[in-house]
């Protein structure tokens, strides 16, 4: 039997209507598709992800005013959104999520004494440093045996997990003992549940030294805080970057650090700071080879998810047999 002119068409013109009909969706979702500094222009915002239970001097909320932020990365942030023309907005993100979140586009930077490291450099894109740093081991008074990151083998010390200090610690062997906070790896180090306590020393000196029965023993590394962008979004990096420059040389980031007691000479590095060094340190963190402390970890970790894989397939077999068995010889219901 012959078609008719029309039905025989219609099985190509179908298609070719949706294949039109999809180019059409993907062109215009191509349209409205907006750079990360376009985005956050057209929203008036920037909004940067940060944990307010980090505490002093980084950003809490005010006691005196519940719902206001202070810290002095809640100043460098209305400063940067200032720069941009927008305002700033904080959102809270668990400290140790921070990457995560921002690649999920829950924010759009992450600013929160993020340290520059081989694994965040790996996943995000970092702007300039803002902040110089050392890290800073504490020990017990009574406890002479800690002299330095070389007596560390084989020791228990506190630093907050996935940070800079965490790493050098499981390279040097000693089993670093993971935190959330600031205050407790001290007051575990008082009580000798730890041997020793790493950290950045503006925590160190706020919330370690201040303890009598602990000592610094010695700063024994330096880093720097950058902010961290999502990949693909080089041109709200380069605006930062920029803004960073203007408010280091204008004499406004030293007096956002004095205003919180973090600023000393060391600082002057942040302003007189060139495109070439933050070139340089993230070429040597992403060339820094993984420790075999790091490796023992992904290889730990690589066997759980094995694990339970495997686990998953031994319930799922069965499980699908029975509901098969049940479909083809079960009751008219199943």
């Amino acid at each position: 039997m012959r078609q008719s002119p029309s039905r025989a068409r219609r099985p190509v013109l179908l298609p070719a209507c949706g294949l039109a009909l999809l180019a059409l969706v993907l062109l215009s979702c191509g349209a409205d598709e907006a750079t990360g500094l376009e985005r956050v222009r057209r929203a008036g915002v920037l909004r940067w992800g940060a944990d307010a239970q980090g505490g002093e001097p980084y950003a809490m909320e005010d006691p005196d005013e519940p719902g206001r932020m202070r810290g002095f990365e809640v100043e460098l942030a209305e400063a940067l959104a200032r720069e941009l023309g927008v305002r700033a907005e904080f959102v809270q993100n668990d400290w140790s999520s921070l990457i995560p979140s921002l690649e999920r586009g829950s924010f759009d930077v992450a600013l929160n004494g993020m340290e520059i490291t081989p694994a965040r450099a790996g996943r995000v894109l970092f702007t300039r440093p803002y902040f110089l740093f050392n890290l800073r081991l504490l020990a017990r008074k009574g406890d002479a045996s800690v002299t330095g990151l070389e007596s560390l083998k084989g020791r228990r010390v506190g630093t907050l997990a996935n940070s800079q200090a965490w790493e050098l610690l499981l390279r040097s062997g000693a089993e670093a003992v993971p935190y959330e906070g600031v205050e407790e790896p001290y007051i575990d180090l008082e009580q000798g549940r730890v041997d020793g306590v790493l950290m950045d020393d503006i925590i160190a000196q706020r919330y370690g030294q201040s303890r009598p029965e602990l000592r610094m023993v010695a700063d024994v590394g330096e880093g720097y805080y950058a902010i961290a962008v999502r990949p693909g979004e080089e041109d709200l990096r380069a605006a930062l970057d920029g803004a960073l420059v203007r408010i280091a040389r204008s004499g406004e980031l030293r007096a956002i650090f004095r205003r919180w007691g973090i600023d000393s000479a060391a600082q002057q590095r942040m302003v007189d700071w060139t495109d070439e060094q933050t070139r340089e340190v993230l070429a040597d963190t992403r060339t820094t080879r993984l420790g075999w402390g790091q490796l023992v970890l992904f290889l730990q970790a690589t066997l759980v998810t094995l694990l339970v894989s495997v686990g998953a397939m031994a319930l799922a077999i069965p499980l699908g047999v029975a509901l098969a068995l049940v479909r083809l010889y079960g009751p008219g219901w199943a």
